[in-house]
């Protein structure tokens, strides 16, 4: 009998490179709502760009914001 070889796959853990406005409550874990999320694009708070019709903020914004908040 042929000696079989099993691939091994490993999940690899890939950062996104940006998130549209309904994924950074998923990311966040529901702590920025959506319409927060617009509000924060709207005041400059996060940075957004435009891929066609989808508005993307860069995962560094959303760093950003997120490391500018006051530590408890």
């Amino acid at each position: 009998m042929p000696e079989m070889h099993v691939l091994e796959t490993r999940a690899v853990d890939v950062q996104p490179l940006a998130y549209t406005p309904t994924g950074i409550p998923r990311a966040t874990g529901g702590a920025i709502s959506r319409t927060r999320v617009f509000e924060l694009i709207r005041d400059g708070s996060l940075a957004a760009v435009k891929c066609g019709r989808r508005t993307l903020i860069p995962a560094d914004s959303l760093l950003a914001y997120l490391a500018a908040l006051p530590r408890i």
